[in-house]
């Protein structure tokens, strides 16, 4: 019969565990912010992509109309608009030569607005 000495087992002392466990503790704090970033980033670029497709609808309306009043989300959808998951789009203010397009992304960081005057798509409030 063999007998083995306590230094002969194998196996991880708590102390090494200890330090793993505060290597991945260190790890996902890191991580878990990072995370919410990119994901409000997202929901953000999703609501600028909603936007730019919007104004685009909105000029092939006004291409086949010749005025941009009387639009609305149902009429886009005609001329080529698709809605994105998750985010809420409006069209704002219409006129015959103007229009103004918001899109809140659930999750983003705020609204964004698209002026056609401007021409840009810039962060609401």
């Amino acid at each position: 019969m063999v007998v083995r000495k306590a230094s002969d087992r194998e196996g991880f002392t708590l102390i090494e565990l200890l330090v793993v466990l505060a290597i991945i503790g260190i790890l996902a704090a890191i991580a878990i912010p990072q995370y919410g970033i990119y994901k409000a980033g997202g929901a953000d670029a999703k609501a600028k992509s909603d936007l730019h497709n919007m104004a685009t609808a909105l000029e092939a309306y006004y291409t086949s109309t010749n005025n941009y009043a009387g639009a609305d989300l149902t009429t886009l959808k005609s001329y080529g608009f698709r809605q994105s998951a998750g985010v809420n789009d409006d069209i704002g203010s219409l006129t015959a030569t103007s229009y103004i397009l918001t899109a809140t992304p659930t999750g983003g960081s705020s609204a964004w607005i698209f002026d056609s005057i401007y021409g840009q798509i810039v962060a609401g409030s």
